[in-house]
């Protein structure tokens, strides 16, 4: 899958720089302007993506110790059910997995609930990313930005740093 989306972005990169190649000749190369923007790094080195973070561990933490808690009151509980030797269908032996189960499912529910909050923080910074970048383009004159990531993901073969506006829509959203 990874590898689809890369090739993906790769396609999108290439038809977007066809396009632009085939209206150059309408207008001067001085009229366009194009640059790269670096989307991991702004999801990564705003002040709101690492309070984000900060709250993702908080919420992690929190479940862990919910988890650790029944955790032991389940070892616990289980080692009296072996002094005893009761039989597997005494309602003590019959609460103890039931407990057991709902223990799973709490994991579980944690690791699903951490989940989505941290798609939620993603698709939020994303999108005021997003905002940014387009007012911050037609505030600069810029024509197209393009979408710069990791050597796996990148759409962009090569860049000159002048071109990369990344650090500024992070002074963007960071003043924000």
């Amino acid at each position: 899958m990874i590898y689809s989306r890369h090739l993906l972005s790769v396609l999108s990169a290439i038809i977007i720089a066809s396009l632009v190649c085939i209206a150059l000749p309408l207008k001067s190369h001085a009229d366009y302007v194009i640059a790269t923007v670096n989307m991991d790094k702004i999801l990564n080195e705003t002040k709101a993506a690492e309070k984000k973070k900060e709250e993702l561990a908080r919420l992690k933490e929190e479940k862990k110790k919910a988890i650790e808690k029944e955790k032991k009151a389940l070892i616990s509980m289980k080692k009296k059910l072996a002094e005893q030797k009761l039989p597997e269908d005494s309602p003590e032996v019959i609460d103890y997995k039931a407990r057991a189960k709902d223990l799973a499912r709490l994991a579980k529910d944690a690791e699903e609930e951490l989940r989505r909050q941290y798609l939620r923080s993603t698709r939020e910074l994303l999108q005021k990313a997003r905002i940014a970048i387009k007012k911050y383009a037609k505030e600069n004159g810029i024509n197209l930005v393009l979408e710069q990531g990791g050597a796996e993901k990148s759409s962009v073969v090569y860049s000159s740093n002048a071109l990369d506006i990344t650090d500024k829509i992070i002074a963007i959203l960071n003043s924000d």
